[in-house]
């Protein structure tokens, strides 16, 4: 079971919005095979991802304490988590230094079926070639 555990994608959601948050974990855990962890903002995902260490962030760019974009550049400074794609769902529009950087936007309000795709995509590895 626990090996099992560990072959499944694990992904970490940070959104501050409760009623957002528990659609998310919802959704996911319905919806995919992946391993899911909530943080409500940003100083408690720096706490999590010392024993949680996620495939894929999904993050919300207006968070309390510090934006998004800066939680998602502390955690990839974090040994482990440095080519850790993220997903930005929000209503923010980015920069060009985000979009530079390979990170992926989603609008808010999002369409379910959008996002799960867009989560699959990420997280299965292209096959290799022959």
């Amino acid at each position: 079971m626990e090996q099992e555990q560990q072959e499944r994608k694990k992904i970490l959601i940070v959104e501050d919005d409760q009623d957002i948050g528990r659609l998310y974990m919802e959704l996911l855990q319905t919806e995919t095979d992946c391993v899911v962890t909530l943080a409500s903002e940003p100083l408690q995902a720096l706490n999590v991802v010392e024993e949680f260490k996620p495939d894929l962030f999904i993050l919300d760019y207006m968070l309390p304490y510090m934006d998004g974009l800066e939680l998602y550049n502390r955690l990839h400074t974090i040994k482990g988590l440095e080519n850790v794609p993220a997903l930005f769902v929000t209503g923010i529009l980015l920069d060009k230094q985000g979009k530079e950087r390979g990170i992926i936007r989603m609008q808010k309000p999002f369409d379910t079926d959008m996002l799960l795709q867009t989560i699959e995509n990420i997280t299965t590895p292209l096959p290799s070639a022959p």
